[in-house]
């Protein structure tokens, strides 16, 4: 029996641990704190034992402060940089393969990090919650416009179409960069923050106040205070939000507004746009340049008369918005972008309400040319000090399906057919003698 007992306990020993494989769960919270922008990076304890400034910092802490700043902003500062937290498998970097051409390991591909390539998923390990972070390297042009959308007729890529975290629409590595490699698409910040106090403390002001940062995941902006130093968090001056998810046809569920229009009581309260709008404010308190792009398809339900819609995306999604923009408080830069069609659909209704008062204006691409986007001005009255407040609500993600483009129907003649008016904005053109369709055409709901 003894010796039963003792095959026993070794057998169990020997046994793997079912949590190394068991999936987590993925509705909790995330609780890892950010590793300082670097994806393996570790936080040095606030229990460890560093030299005080003046005995560390050396000839550096001699330096005039405006001297530091300059030299740490050039080194890391001033920057957009994507920081990243989403529940997947760990990414994992594979070895370089060597290139075609013999000329060595490094660089062999040009997608941004090289992610999709050389850092990829590795779907053996469960998923987790995971940090990522990275210099934006959005192209400010694409040479082939073709290759973000096959109806694209523009050559910039805009903030709402940005890919880095997927690696596209980027030009990193390769003979683009000689002897960088992936390592410029980094900050490479760790070093200089664990080398003492002094250049941690100038290092993470210069970091979170010269920075813009580029969020897309919710979980992050809604949990951000408790992952990362509120303190740090109060630097923030710049930010892009991107929140949402893009798409022309509604396969899945879009928790950002799934719920809001249609749908049960406990899916319309779990609906993460108003969250979003209240939590903004307190978030970035001393932000000075917000843009938020609402990535989501705006989609009301069907049983809801043409007429009322457009009276329901004010009412659900623009009032929490501009309810946020208050919060902010006057002398913010704020720019909000929604889908192409809704855009379309809100400028018609301001433009009738504002009459003479209505400001828009084109928007202006990155090599100079106007572009097929613009934006039109939402005054949202004063403070309690008589300053004005606002945003610009500009086009964001084109939406509208290729057979709808008014490029494409000139080039069948301006023929008939027919277009998904959702929001009624077409027949409302067409009423004002401004349709830019033929009068053979159909409107679909």
């Amino acid at each position: 029996m003894k010796a039963l007992k003792r095959f026993a306990k070794r057998f169990k020993r020997r046994r793997p641990k079912q949590s190394q494989t068991k999936p987590q769960a993925t509705d909790a919270e995330p609780t890892q704190p950010l590793p300082l922008l670097a994806p393996t990076a570790q936080i040095v304890p606030e229990s460890t034992s560093l030299s005080s400034p003046s005995d560390a910092y050396g000839a550096f802490s001699r330096l005039p402060t405006e001297i530091r700043r300059q030299i740490l902003t050039y080194a890391f500062g001033g920057r957009t940089v994507h920081i990243d937290l989403f529940w997947r498998h760990p990414l994992v970097r594979r070895s370089a393969s060597v290139s075609v051409s013999g000329e060595g390991l490094q660089g062999t591909s040009k997608k941004h990090c090289g992610l999709g390539e050389e850092l990829v998923e590795d779907d053996t390990l469960p998923k987790r919650w995971q940090w990522f972070s990275c210099v934006c390297h959005r192209s400010a042009e694409a040479q082939d416009p073709q290759n973000i959308a096959f109806y694209k007729f523009e050559t910039t890529i805009w903030p709402f179409e940005d890919k880095c975290l997927e690696g596209e629409y980027c030009h990193c590595g390769g003979s683009d960069r000689p002897g960088k490699g992936y390592g410029y698409c980094f900050l490479g910040v760790m070093g200089w923050l664990l080398a003492c106090r002094g250049a941690y403390s100038d290092g993470m002001d210069v970091l979170f106040s010269t920075n813009t940062f580029y969020l897309s995941s919710i979980p992050l902006l809604l949990n951000m205070r408790r992952l990362i130093s509120p303190y740090e968090v109060d630097k923030i001056k710049s930010v892009q939000l991107a929140v949402g998810k893009s798409r022309l046809f509604r396969f899945e569920k879009d928790p950002l507004v799934h719920g809001l229009w249609q749908g049960t009581a406990e899916e319309k309260r779990d609906c993460a746009l108003p969250l979003v709008c209240s939590t903004v404010p307190n978030l970035f308190s001393n932000v000075r340049r917000l843009e938020l792009y609402v990535q989501s398809q705006l989609c009301p339900s069907r049983d809801v008369p043409v007429d009322q819609r457009v009276s329901l995306l004010v009412r659900d999604v623009m009032d929490p918005l501009e309810d946020m923009v208050r919060c902010l408080g006057a002398g913010k830069q704020v720019v909000i972008a929604v889908s192409l069609e809704a855009h379309k659909a809100l400028m018609q209704k301001h433009r009738e309400l504002e009459g003479a008062a209505f400001r828009w204006e084109p928007v202006v691409g990155t090599n100079g040319a106007i572009q097929r986007h613009q934006q039109f001005w939402r005054a949202l009255g004063s403070d309690d000090n008589g300053n004005e407040m606002g945003y610009w609500l500009r086009t964001g993600w084109n939406d509208h399906d290729i057979v709808n483009d008014p490029y494409m129907m000139n080039c069948f003649g301006g023929g008939g057919g027919s277009i998904f008016d959702l929001w009624g904005y077409y027949r409302r053109e067409v009423t004002l003698g401004r349709s830019q369709y033929a009068t053979n055409v159909t409107y679909e709901d």
